[in-house]
């Protein structure tokens, strides 16, 4: 759907809300008052609508900039939950066990972990999302004591409404936790006939900021009721406590704010049967199966990725609930065990954390610093600078960083794939995931260049893998520090291989393009699941490190480490694979200076708004990692011009001047030189890999020029010339429009 609705969520406040019959007993059909509490609180807020307004305006912002993260699945935050459980009969008084199972059900359906996910209709099956986001109970309350996070209250009140009196001592409920710390969710016996209810983000004041359940429909257990005793209804109403709209848009084919939830004209409930097509959503018909609908517990089993990534823009830089990231709630006053963990020990989990601070706009190079704290200290720290090119973030390449989120229609020109046996069916999915499909080939590989050099540094290499294949040999992996991008076992390198047939990842050194095991571990791996992978190499020392969801899964010290790497490769073996954000991260000290020019060398070599994102990790000795910290800095770079018209000397070298080309310029030139005389095609492509223009002329031997109209760099941003000389050989060379 659009995602404009402001004009409708300000129109809430004037609706005549209808009556609503009181029962102690789940309804027959799914209700939410999460509109009308949003309507009183508007009435009775005026700042409240701009508050919104600037909560929805963050979350387009974030979307526009996160193309492709949506479906990582390692956590983006692990929310502490406190359950306030208010009865007035021993039976409202829902055991630990309810409340556990509650919280189990969110943390399936959030990250993409429910069994019923696989009833997804196939198409809508690709835009299921994971949405990253985790769940525990509060281990420790807001005056740091350890908890149960679950509080309990005996009350005389049969029956509450929507009207908040749940959420103060003053009005016979129980307070709020520090809502920007907590999860808070009030289970008690509701009337008017409802299900549950939630407070979105900037809906309401701190003090009652959370999620309200019906004793009969919390948790899959206990009082757990038909059709609602799967747990849905507290993952209908978190959602809307992240940000979500109903699915219709709450009006007659109206708007929920995300783009690929297709239009639908009212609430669904029971369970319809697929397809079922209102307002011309007629390829689709409606996504009746998503949470925040209105349909039965068990029919409802998905996010969408546009969901995903509008609930995950609350915990990015400036968002609503960006707090949660760095709650101790979930975490025990003393840690695991008598006495508490010993601080760096095996026992200690306490994660590190990181921030980058520094200038919010630059013109020229500039300093990034780096604060980084742990309970006993930070043993590793990496960074990655990111420029903007037209519509995602990216990473030079020739100066050890990397970043492809995916959310192209096309792979990069930089990448190649493999030759012959070895090449393999590489995509990027509509998901925004980068796909080799073929589960034939016993040997694939996508590579690209990337400097890995020595002089102390070290690197980590991430990305997000799931296996779509759910039978026979499925393995994958990722070839480090490697000398070549067309040797079968690419040259000299490190390979991290992950085997889902036997259960096992190991690390494999390849010497003179020869394979040679290292080291082989048990992990646990399952298809149709993306999990987070860490690879941390130390050039100095030679050891590697293996991390699956930020769990140390494998380790090997090389003692003639490799000192420099040329390329890094992606790879499969009869399987249907999946890959999302890879990203490398270079070793940094407490500070880094951030090149910014339109010279190749630089960090930074293009002018937005931000233009430049600077990013952070950090690992301490008991390998717990941070959640990565972000800086972003608008950029306006004086565009440095390549000043000679004379095409290179050198048999096949391939130059562009002017470099950048300016809006001014009538046209550019191409200067290339021929060993031989034959054809010669010239080919511009646009940062996607789209060709947007082909020339072919037959030259003789010597250099030459080739005039390109400069209307045909129709923005702003990162452009390529591919020459092609006969023979089939190619040059690929960077073009900037400023």
């Amino acid at each position: 759907m659009k995602t404009n609705f402001h004009a409708f969520a300000l129109g809430l406040a004037g609706l005549v809300l209808p009556s609503l019959s009181s029962s102690a007993q789940a309804p027959a059909t799914r209700t939410c008052a999460s509109m009308e509490a949003l309507a009183a609180h508007m009435a009775a807020d005026p700042a409240l609508a701009q508050r919104m307004r600037d909560i929805d305006n963050q979350a387009l912002q974030y979307a526009a900039q996160s193309k492709g993260t949506a479906q990582r699945t390692m956590a983006s935050v692990t929310i502490p939950v406190v359950v306030h459980v208010l009865y007035s009969t021993a039976a409202q008084n829902i055991s630990d066990a309810q409340i556990a199972s509650q919280i189990t059900v969110l943390n399936e359906d959030y990250q993409k972990l429910n069994a019923d996910v696989s009833k997804t209709p196939s198409a809508f099956a690709g835009l299921a999302a994971n949405v990253n986001i985790a769940f525990t109970l509060a281990k420790r309350d807001p005056t740091g004591k350890a908890t149960t996070g679950i509080e309990r209250k005996s009350t005389t009140i049969t029956s509450w409404g929507s009207d908040d009196r749940m959420k103060s001592t003053a009005t016979g409920g129980l307070n709020a936790w520090n809502s920007s710390q907590y999860l808070n969710i009030w289970v008690c016996n509701l009337g008017e006939g409802l299900l549950g209810y939630a407070q979105f983000p900037g809906g309401g004041a701190a003090s009652t900021d959370g999620v309200v359940i019906l004793t009969n429909a919390f948790g899959r257990n206990g009082s757990a009721q038909a059709p609602f005793n799967q747990g849905r209804t507290a993952t209908h109403e978190v959602g809307h406590w992240l940000n979500l709209r109903h699915i219709w848009g709450d009006a007659s084919c109206g708007n929920d704010g995300v783009s690929d939830t297709p239009t639908q004209q009212a609430p669904n409930s029971g369970c319809p049967s697929f397809p079922k097509r209102s307002c011309g959503n007629t390829t689709s018909g409606d996504m009746f199966m998503n949470y925040m609908d209105y349909t039965d517990d068990r029919c409802m089993y998905m996010f969408s990725t546009g969901q995903s990534t509008r609930m995950n823009a609350l915990f990015a830089t400036g968002g609503a609930r960006a707090s949660l990231k760095t709650s101790l709630g979930g975490t025990p006053p003393g840690g695991p065990g008598p006495g508490g963990p010993t601080p760096g020990g095996p026992d200690d989990t306490q994660a590190p954390t990181t921030a980058v601070t520094g200038p919010s706009s630059a013109s020229a190079s500039f300093t990034a610093t780096f604060t980084d704290a742990d309970n006993v200290g930070v043993t590793n720290r990496f960074y990655q600078p990111l420029e903007w090119r037209t519509d995602e973030w990216r990473a030079n390449r020739g100066n050890g960083f990397y970043n492809d989120n995916f959310g192209n229609a096309a792979l990069h020109p930089d990448y190649v794939t493999g030759l012959d046996d070895w090449q393999g069916t590489w995509a990027e999915t509509a998901a925004g995931t980068l796909r080799q499909s073929n589960t034939t080939a016993t040997n694939t590989g996508l590579s690209t260049f990337l400097s890995q050099t020595a002089g102390g540094n070290a690197y980590v290499y991430n990305f997000a893998a799931k296996v779509n294949s759910t039978s026979g040999t499925r393995r994958f992996g990722l070839h480090l520090m490697a000398s070549s991008n067309t040797l079968r076992e690419r040259g000299n390198s490190y390979l991290v291989w992950f085997s889902l047939d036997q259960q096992t990842v190991s690390i494999i050194e390849t010497v003179d393009n020869v394979l040679n095991a290292r080291v082989s571990a048990p992990a646990v791996l399952t298809s149709g699941t993306f999990s987070d992978y860490k690879v941390l190499y130390d050039t100095s020392t030679g050891t590697i490190q293996v991390f699956q969801n930020n769990n140390l899964v494998a380790s090997w010290t090389d003692t003639t480490p490799l000192t420099s790497g040329t390329y890094i490769s992606l790879r499969t073996a009869t399987a249907d694979v999946e890959f999302d954000d890879l990203k490398v991260y270079k070793s940094r000290g407490a500070s880094a200076t951030i090149t910014v020019g339109s010279a190749n060398t630089n960090d930074v070599r293009t002018s937005g708004t931000p233009g430049a994102k600077i990013k952070s990790l950090v690992k301490d000795a008991a390998n717990n990692w941070s959640a990565p910290g972000n800086l972003d800095v608008n950029i306006t770079i004086a565009a440095a011009r390549l000043a000679t018209a004379t095409p290179p000397s050198t048999a096949g070298a391939t130059s562009v001047y002017p470099n950048p080309v300016m809006a001014t310029d009538g046209q550019f030139t191409v200067g290339y030189s021929m060993a031989a005389a034959g054809e010669v095609t010239i080919e511009l492509l646009d940062g996607q890999g789209t060709r947007l223009a082909r020339m072919v002329r037959r030259q003789a031997a010597g250099t030459h020029q080739t005039t390109v109209p400069a209307q045909a760099l129709a923005k702003q941003g990162l452009y390529f010339v591919k020459l092609t000389t006969p023979g089939g050989k190619s040059q690929l060379i960077q073009v900037l429009k400023n």
